[in-house]
């Protein structure tokens, strides 16, 4: 059991590549303001490893998530702090550490909601939700299809369009690879200390 003194939810639940855990949900407790999106990383026992809180002063939510690459993953849910007007679908691509890679929203003018994420053999990502078109008062299914970095049109993916994530793998254990839109390949130091093959450990992005 796992929470701040507000509340604290989670919505869905991955396992890792070393066995334990990433979940992701929202929680009032702390962040930039209302509801926040959290991740939570936990160990194979269901210890807490780490968590970060995404957002800004409004409601943001994260409702589903899917393992894409090694120690990366996606993770969906709505965000009222940015995009268009209302909801919008909100997208974001995490390192093993919980850094951004990518962030993406997705809407019109009315709520769209995302509320399930899931990895194509492809490498795409699909995600689930709803949305209302305009003039409507009741909500529409709504299924998104995007590239590996939330992109919903090929048009979209500035420097990293035609990327995948092997095209940005730079052979270091002690880096998570990943596109940023603007400058394309990024390559974020995992954490000193971090196992990477053996008895050696990661020390400032190198293996040793």
């Amino acid at each position: 059991r796992h929470g701040y003194a507000k509340t604290d939810q989670l919505y869905d639940i991955a396992r890792a590549a070393d066995g334990g855990y990433f979940a992701v949900g929202y929680t009032n407790s702390k962040g930039a303001g209302g509801d926040d999106g959290w991740v939570v990383r936990l160990a194979s026992d269901g210890t807490v490893l780490w968590d970060r809180t995404f957002g800004g002063a409004a409601n943001d939510h994260l409702r589903g998530l899917s393992v894409v690459a090694g120690d990366k993953f996606a993770v969906a849910g709505e965000t009222y702090s940015n995009g268009p007007g209302g909801a919008d679908i909100w997208m974001l691509g995490l390192d093993a550490t919980g850094n951004v890679d990518w962030e993406k929203q997705h809407g019109n003018a009315k709520d769209d909601v995302a509320t399930g994420l899931a990895r194509m053999d492809n490498g795409a990502l699909a995600v689930g939700g709803h949305s209302f078109a305009k003039n409507a008062t009741s909500p529409s299914f709504r299924l998104l299809v995007t590239d590996a970095f939330g992109n919903g049109s090929c048009g979209d993916g500035g420097a990293c369009h035609a990327l995948d994530a092997p095209t940005c793998d730079d052979k270091n254990s002690c880096t998570s690879d990943g596109c940023n839109a603007m400058s394309g390949c990024v390559h974020n130091k995992l954490a000193d200390g971090t196992g990477c093959g053996g008895a050696k450990k990661c020390a400032a992005g190198v293996c040793k």
